[in-house]
């Protein structure tokens, strides 16, 4: 599979059983910087992370001047924006809380996830959250794209969770947003900001 348009096509997923292979084109285009980077932060994550999360093991890795290889241990579930789409039910305050958590202990590592979004989050067969996307771990506390600042993006992940909407959902799912109770976006932003304390504490 193509990593869609987003990457132009200079990146490829295959899935096994349990694994999944990334293939990241280094060739010359605009993308060839981003893709080493984005392979370099995962290796480095898989290989060094955080002793409170836990992340799948990486199993191999190569690079050339024209591609970079990595093979890691896949997560069972599926991608959350999937079950949005899909209007399969799941549990909105064990989602932000568990995706809040990893936050929180990447923070306290000193490392920042640059793109929390519902495709980035996979629901396990027990209903846990777990973000994916291991090259968008960096030490810079900046969003990938505007607005860039990671609070105020969060805050839009939060909506879509709770609303069980997305950006580009289109027209006719909008109704989904009636289908959650408005106080629960409000409870969960409450929790947000509670951990958010803790986490200065």
């Amino acid at each position: 599979l193509y990593a869609g348009n987003v990457h132009r096509k200079t990146r490829k997923y295959f899935f096994s059983k349990d694994e999944i292979l990334k293939v990241y084109s280094l060739k010359n285009s605009p993308l060839k910087d981003t893709n080493k980077l984005d392979y370099v932060n995962e290796v480095n994550f898989l290989q060094n992370f955080p002793k409170e999360m836990k992340a799948p093991k990486l199993i191999s890795y190569l690079d050339n001047s024209e591609s970079a290889y990595l093979v890691r241990k896949k997560i069972d579930g599926d991608v959350l924006v999937n079950s949005i789409l899909e209007e399969k039910n799941y549990d909105v305050e064990k989602v932000l809380n568990d995706v809040l958590k990893q936050l929180v202990f990447l923070e306290k590592a000193g490392l920042y996830h640059n793109d929390v979004r519902t495709w980035n989050t996979i629901i396990t067969p027990k209903g846990n959250a777990k973000l994916i996307d291991y090259g968008s771990i960096t030490n810079e506390a900046r969003d990938c794209s505007w607005p860039y600042n990671i609070f105020v993006v969060f805050s839009i992940f939060v909506h879509e969770v709770t609303t069980k909407t997305a950006d580009f959902i289109k027209n006719e799912k909008s109704n989904l947003i009636f289908k959650t109770n408005p106080f629960l976006l409000i409870n969960c932003l409450l929790l947000f900001y509670k951990l958010l304390i803790l986490q200065i504490q």
